[in-house]
C-alpha cells in the first residue's frame, strides 16, 4: 500500500499541472493590408558612410528589420542619397 502513495501523488500532480497550464488567449483583429500596426513608417536619406548597423543604432532598429524593409539595398553600402525605410 505504501508503494502506491508516490505513484498516486505523481498522477495527481501531473493532473493538477495539466489543468493549471490551460492558457486563455485574446484575439485581436488585424488591420487591412498596407496599414501600420504599431508606429509609423520613417524614410531617411543615407549618407555615403552609413551602414544598416550604424542606422539601426541611431534609430533603434534591428539589423534584420532593416534588411526586411529594404530588399535589394546593400546593407553595408546603401549609397549616398538612397531612401532607407
Amino acid at each position: 500500500m505504501l508503494s502506491r502513495i508516490p505513484a498516486v501523488t505523481r498522477c495527481l500532480s501531473l493532473a493538477a499541472l495539466c489543468a493549471a497550464s490551460s492558457v486563455h488567449a485574446l484575439e485581436f483583429p488585424l488591420p487591412p493590408p498596407g496599414e501600420d500596426i504599431v508606429g509609423q513608417v520613417q524614410v531617411i536619406k543615407a549618407k555615403y558612410e552609413d551602414t544598416f548597423a550604424d542606422l539601426g543604432t541611431q534609430y533603434d532598429l534591428g539589423y534584420l528589420e532593416m534588411i526586411a524593409a529594404n530588399p535589394g539595398v546593400d546593407p553595408w553600402l546603401p549609397g549616398a542619397g538612397k531612401d532607407i525605410v
